[in-house]
């Protein structure tokens, strides 16, 4: 069995749900470690207890694949150092506790899921209707970010291209966070909309399912519709395309490729 553990207990999470539930045809079951909390909290904290309790439940088993998917975070202040030494500290302790259990496990290496959802080579046209700006600040920023991710220099062009919110105290996540949202949204058209809290509906239901419920002033974003109109992808009026187009065009599908998922093919 596949198991992946994320940190992420909200959009990150769902996301991959939704990847699973659209795309994998592997068999691939899906935590977050918040998994059994007596308090229901997760974050890269509580991966040494997710694991003990998978263990103990039996999700975890001998022979299993994990990957314990994390932001690697950079650092842009002196307490994350600090952070990140106690996190190594413990994905050591769970790297031996995994081997001892003969359990093959592989580590993330994005800075964020938000990244991953970024590094989407035509996000921009999917979430956008034919009259946004290509030069508001968002998307120039998304454009440099292009750049960045596929020349891999983020631990260092990141900081200087978020520079000003660091300076006022903003992490670079955060920072991704922000970016991913305002990329996402135009105008009136949320459809292809992600945020820290919420998964448009464009991306997880059909066209059929949706256009029904419409109001009259929806239908015409839905006739612009880069996802469905200009993909050469087999039945891009259904969501498992879309998302699939998002998996093979992304950083998503090598961050993956170590699991040797199989996946449900997108012509294009």
């Amino acid at each position: 069995m596949v198991v992946i553990l994320t940190e992420d207990i909200s959009t990150g999470y769902d996301f991959l749900k939704l990847l699973r539930d659209k795309i994998f045809i592997t068999p691939v079951e899906i935590y977050h470690t918040a998994y059994r909390d007596p308090e229901g909290n997760g974050g890269n904290s509580k991966f040494e207890q997710a694991i003990d309790f998978l263990l103990d439940d039996g999700k975890l088993r001998s022979n299993d694949t994990l990957f314990l998917a994390y932001d690697n975070i950079i650092p842009t202040k002196p307490g994350m150092l600090r952070d990140r030494k106690f996190f190594q500290q413990q994905m050591a302790r769970c790297e031996k506790k995994l081997q001892s259990n003969q359990i093959t496990y592989f580590k993330s290496d994005y800075v964020c899921i938000e990244e991953l959802l970024l590094s989407f080579s035509q996000i921009v046209e999917f979430c956008s209707s034919p009259s946004r700006s290509m030069t508001e600040p968002a998307v120039r920023i998304w454009k440099m970010l292009q750049t960045i991710i596929s020349s891999h220099t983020q631990n260092v062009a990141y900081a200087e291209l978020f520079k000003e919110p660091i300076n006022r105290g903003a992490t670079i996540e955060k920072c991704l966070k922000v970016l991913l949202r305002n990329i996402t949204q135009d105008k009136g058209f949320r459809g292809f909309y992600l945020t820290d809290a919420k998964i448009g509906e464009c991306w997880q239901s059909d066209c059929g399912d949706l256009q029904p419920r419409f109001h009259p002033t929806r239908m015409g974003y839905c006739e612009s519709c880069y996802a469905v109109h200009n993909l050469t992808a087999a039945s891009p009026d259904l969501a498992k395309t879309r998302v699939g187009y998002l998996y093979s065009h992304s950083l998503f599908q090598s961050t993956f490729s170590p699991l040797g998922l199989e996946v449900s093919p997108i012509m294009d």
